[in-house]
């Protein structure tokens, strides 16, 4: 698979999960807790890009500005994700090349 492909399709999946766990936490009060170790997951698979992230989440003084704030977070932690499976998957590849030449 090429970079793209990883980037777009575990960007899609970390996006779908985080919009999933968005919408099931407005219809029920409280979630299974696999929910809350996951989205740790999604924060740790992104570091570093999530740490850029941290200097977006300020408290929002109106509506709007708390929406914006909450789709840059996680758009920055999706694309952290993605672009850190993108990096492993040119890594692992990298290493295969090397290991076929010798």
């Amino acid at each position: 698979m090429s970079g793209g492909a990883v980037f777009r399709a575990v960007w899609l999946l970390a996006l779908s999960y985080a919009l999933l766990e968005l919408v099931l936490r407005q219809l029920f009060e409280r979630l299974p807790d696999a929910f809350h170790a996951a989205g740790v997951v999604l924060v740790v698979a992104s570091t570093p890009w999530s740490l850029l992230a941290l200097e977006l989440f300020r408290p929002a003084g109106a509506p709007w500005q708390q929406v914006l704030r909450d789709f840059g977070l996680l758009m920055i932690i999706c694309a952290g994700v993605a672009f850190n499976a993108a990096l492993l998957n040119a890594v692992l590849a990298w290493i295969i090349g090397l290991l076929r030449r010798a």
